[in-house]
């Protein structure tokens, strides 16, 4: 715990970590205080971006902050007492571990890692150290799943017995010279896509104890590689779909795709489509249902059901929302020593959920979730 008011950060990496910095130089209780970037000409044109996207003079302020080649140099600079990592999906688990093993508070880009096993070491160096580690998923900073969240532990919804989740494109493959589309490097569609549609609704039904998963991957699109001259083959997964089964009895289905054959329904008056992308994320409950992208509410009527705007509170309507408001609550928790809401502990059981779907792939049997003690 601290009294400071503001937490003195790095951001490593300006490709999404540009987003980080954003959110830093936003927020009041941070303090961007370096940066880790080798890349001139990715420094100048995060700095042209900044100057768009939130004026000349905080663009002109980035030339004052300390920059460094990597990431462990920074680590041990003394600059920081917080890293944020935006560092490709193979990284984030090294680059962690150094960081927390060097004192520093971590938020980590999502996946946090690629296996459940290493976010069990790093939780239980988080833990035993007294940091705060906060993985990213600035979605659930947004008023309709706070909303959701909100009446689904509250009962409102009554018993929460199902969610669905879906994030789909027709094409839209991020090859990212290889590594986005490759199985060892971290790439895929369930890392890339499926974390963020099963953590939406796993978020949004109060983060139910995950029990068993059942889950399909697919590589179907390869084909499409030809000619990219990619530096690692493409051979990770283009379409997964899983169900989860929580300790409660309730049941969560997602899945999510880079590429399938399939358009949404507004599209079906084209005859050619570059392509299309949709998402939909229902929460249901005995009593009411939420459709959370669309923000509608369904419930019982005498009639049928009645479709109404999502209610929230002034708190949650008026709340720092995205990045920033991840950020801010990442703030928070390490300047008081209060748990992030998004957690290690939630990390790993997210992990495991996400790793069990791979796992019942292989196997085409339902895999167990491990219960991580800490």
């Amino acid at each position: 715990m601290t009294t400071k008011k503001q937490l003195p950060i790095g951001v490593v990496g300006l490709g999404m970590g540009q987003h980080h910095a954003w959110a830093s130089l936003r927020e009041p209780s941070v303090k961007l205080a370096a940066i880790a970037e080798p890349d001139e000409k990715r420094f100048n044109e995060f700095k042209s971006l900044t100057a768009k996207t939130l004026g000349k003079k905080i663009a002109e302020k980035l030339d004052k902050i300390p920059r460094f080649d990597d990431y462990k140099t920074m680590a041990k600079s003394g600059e920081v007492e917080a890293i944020s990592i935006a560092l490709p999906t193979d990284m984030h688990y090294e680059a962690t571990r150094f960081c927390l093993q060097h004192g520093l508070h971590v938020i980590c880009e999502k996946p946090p890692t690629t296996n459940a096993a290493q976010m069990v070491k790093l939780a239980r160096i988080v833990y035993e150290k007294g940091l705060t580690y906060s993985f990213v998923r600035q979605q659930r900073f947004t008023p309709k799943m706070m909303a959701c969240r909100e009446m689904a532990l509250k009962g409102t919804l009554g018993r929460v017995y199902h969610a669905e989740s879906h994030w789909l494109r027709c094409r839209g493959i991020p090859f990212r010279g290889g590594w986005g589309v490759n199985k060892d490097t971290g790439g895929g569609v369930l890392l890339d896509l499926g974390i963020h549609q099963i953590d939406d609704a796993w978020f949004c039904m109060g983060n139910p104890v995950p029990e068993a998963v059942f889950g399909g991957m697919h590589c179907a699109f390869d084909y499409l590689a030809k000619g990219k001259k990619l530096s690692h083959p493409y051979n990770a997964d283009d379409l997964s779909v899983g169900m989860v089964r929580f300790a409660d009895g309730a049941t969560l289905s997602l899945s999510t795709s880079f590429a399938m054959n399939r358009v949404h329904p507004e599209m079906l008056k084209k005859t050619i489509v570059p392509g299309s992308d949709w998402q939909e994320l229902h929460v249901l409950g005995s009593h009411a249902g939420v459709d959370v992208y669309r923000g509608k509410m369904v419930a019982n009527h005498p009639k049928g059901v009645s479709i109404k705007e999502l209610p929230m509170s002034k708190k949650i309507a008026n709340m720092t929302c995205g990045f920033e408001g991840l950020i801010a609550d990442f703030a928070k928790a390490a300047l008081t020593g209060e748990e992030p809401l998004n957690s290690a502990r939630q990390a790993i059981q997210l992990m495991y959920m996400l790793e069990a779907i791979g796992k019942s792939a292989e196997t085409g049997k339902a895999v167990p979730v491990k219960i991580v003690n800490l």
